[in-house]
């Protein structure tokens, strides 16, 4: 979660690497569990998809009783997977008294549309009131209680933990990297000793100069964990010149195969406000927010030797509507929750193509880089960078898409594809058969949500403006 905190995080390493009415009362917290690092369980992923969005509905729409409008919208991208908050001051306040109304709903919203939810557990509720919170070291027995209430409240119905958000940033953890392992030990152990095929992680880190994350995995952070959760917003410069791949993705890629942890990307995000830094900042319009978007999934899912098993964007909806201000346009949709920008259509096309399909590789498209896909035996070759395609076929029919998943000329001739492209992402798909698959839909109407009635907005807020 991009959160009140200070931008401009390049430092001299990025540079080189660049509230339901009713209570319910508490389950008794577990205090003990298994050696996580004895002979662990293989955790359940959930669903395939690796696909997903930040959605954060229960505590930033936050209107009971009508969650499953942006729900539907969510649903609509073509993601399998939300990411949610289950604040703990959201569900106990003030202690010993829970409220599970708005994460019930989000909860049976989201399975009700096969949504696989990875939750967010956070932070010290120490104030014991909706909407406070501080970013301090809790009182390790009353977070292990709300760890394993929440836990057991959705066992079966969330198989995915994500402890605490970017604790490497000062503003969202104020203790020290050994005070963040204790809490993460703590929690693993209590979640497994509930649910011991969930899959458990470490609050995802966001600064891609790696000082903390670095610092967690000296001193042991990466055994109380079953993938490693990261947050790579990266330069606009970065995807530009390579250095995301060549930098960036081959020092995760190390430190997979020195942990043995795959990779949840948490968090990815481009804002499309009107200016910004490089690191992190506007990029100026929606078009160009979604091909930022689709060449960073792209360039992420399609690179050899890095599993990264999911990738989240963020952020579902824009939180306000200043288009000058980087913070307000990190959306899909607008602030009002009903709204699609271009990029949700983008989204749309890329799970479309890609949902399903196995990276193959790259090949050169003779007008830049290709990422090679194959979905179900069908080639789908994502490509950018401007001028006309050569690129290698053996089959006798393919078909050309832009980003709004509008059909683009295509030729076939003496086994290469010909498709003049510009710097946006195209997708390409050719398989051997005279029948090819149906073009994508495209988006072009207006979502409307139920009108929502005076008095209702029962939020007590949220952290940050991210």
């Amino acid at each position: 979660m991009r959160g009140l905190r200070l931008r401009g995080r390049a430092s001299l390493f990025c540079a080189l690497f660049v509230l339901s009415l009713s209570m319910v009362s508490s389950v008794g917290a577990t205090t003990g569990g298994p050696d996580p690092s004895v002979n662990p369980v293989t955790p359940t992923t959930g669903g395939g998809s690796r696909f997903g969005v930040v959605t954060h509905i229960a505590t930033r729409y936050g209107i009971y009783g009508q969650q499953s409008g942006p729900m539907d919208i969510a649903a609509g991208t073509g993601a399998g997977w939300i990411r949610e908050e289950i604040r703990w001051d959201w569900v106990e306040h003030p202690l010993g008294n829970y409220d599970w109304g708005f994460t019930d709903e989000m909860v049976q919203d989201a399975r009700g549309r096969n949504l696989e939810i990875l939750g967010l557990l956070g932070y010290n509720n120490s104030a014991q009131t909706a909407g406070t919170v501080n970013f301090t070291m809790p009182d390790i027995g009353l977070w292990k209680k709300y760890v394993a209430t929440v836990v057991s409240r959705y066992k079966g119905q969330i198989h995915a933990w994500e402890v605490w958000n970017e604790p490497d940033v000062p503003y969202f953890w104020n203790g020290s990297v050994a005070d963040y392992i204790t809490l993460l030990r703590e929690t693993y152990a209590t979640i497994k000793a509930i649910d011991p095929t969930a899959t458990v992680m470490n609050g995802a880190c966001s600064n891609l100069d790696l000082n903390w994350f670095n610092d967690f995995l000296n001193q042991g952070g990466a055994q109380y964990t079953d993938v490693l959760a990261f947050h790579p917003y990266a330069m606009k410069s970065s995807l530009d010149n390579g250095n995301y791949q060549q930098l960036d993705l081959a020092h995760l890629k190390d430190i997979e195969a020195r942990t043995g942890k795959s990779w949840w990307f948490t968090e990815i995000g481009w804002s499309s406000a009107s200016s910004g830094p490089d690191y992190g900042g506007g990029v100026g319009s929606e078009q160009a927010q979604a091909s930022y978007m689709i060449r960073q999934y792209v360039m992420s899912l399609d690179y050899q030797g890095l599993d990264v098993q999911h990738i989240f964007w963020y952020n579902f909806h824009d939180d306000g509507t200043d288009p000058n201000n980087v913070e307000n346009n990190y959306g899909l949709i607008k602030n009002d929750w009903k709204t699609p920008k271009f990029s949700y259509i983008a989204y749309q096309t890329m799970t479309t193509h890609l949902s399903g399909a196995t990276a193959q590789g790259t090949v050169n498209s003779g007008a830049g880089i290709a990422y090679r896909f194959n979905k179900g035996g069908v080639i789908v070759d994502v490509v950018w960078g401007g001028g006309r395609t050569n690129l290698p076929t053996v089959a006798q029919h393919a078909q050309a898409f832009d980003m709004s998943g509008a059909s683009l000329p295509t030729e076939v001739s003496g086994g290469q594809i010909h498709v003049t492209i510009g710097g946006d992402p195209v997708f390409i798909e050719h398989t051997d058969s005279a029948i090819m698959p149906p073009a994508p839909p495209v988006v072009t109407s207006t979502f409307t949500l139920p009108s929502q009635p005076q008095g209702q907005n029962l939020s007590p807020g949220f952290i940050g403006q991210k």
